[in-house]
C-alpha cells in the first residue's frame, strides 16, 4: 500500500543495515590484519626460510602485510558504506503520480497540438 508508514519504516531500515553492512564486513579482516601487525612471531612458520625482498625480515615483512590489508580494505569498504548512505541521503523523487510524458505520445492529430495559421 502506498504512503503506508510500516512500508516506509521497513524500506528505511533496509536501507540502513545495506549503509551497515560493508562497516561489518570489514571486522573479519581488521581482526586478522591487527593480528598479523602486532604479532611478535611470524605467523607463518614456512616463510621464516622464504627468500627476503626489499631486506626486510620475515616478521618486518608480515607487519607491513598486515598494515598495507588493514588500511586498504578498510577504505575499500567504507568507500563502499559511503556510496550506500549517501544513496540513502539523497531525497528521492516519486513520479508515480506524474505519468509518462515522451515525444511518441503527441501527434498531430491530437487534439490542441495543432498550430493554427
Amino acid at each position: 500500500m502506498a504512503g503506508d508508514p510500516a512500508v516506509a519504516e521497513c524500506s528505511s531500515l533496509a536501507k540502513m543495515v545495506d549503509a551497515a553492512l560493508p562497516v561489518s564486513a570489514t571486522l573479519p579482516c581488521d581482526i586478522l590484519s591487527a593480528y598479523l601487525t602486532f604479532c611478535e612471531r611470524v605467523v607463518y612458520p614456512a616463510y621464516v626460510n622464504a627468500p627476503r625482498l626489499f631486506g626486510l625480515s620475515a616478521l618486518e615483512d608480515q607487519e607491513c602485510a598486515g598494515a598495507l590489508m588493514w588500511t586498504c580494505v578498510t577504505f575499500i569498504y567504507l568507500a563502499a558504506a559511503a556510496q550506500v548512505t549517501l544513496e540513502l541521503l539523497t531525497p528521492s523523487v516519486d513520479v508515480r503520480g506524474i505519468g509518462k510524458i515522451g515525444m511518441d505520445e503527441v501527434s498531430p492529430e491530437s487534439p490542441g497540438t495543432r498550430m493554427e495559421m
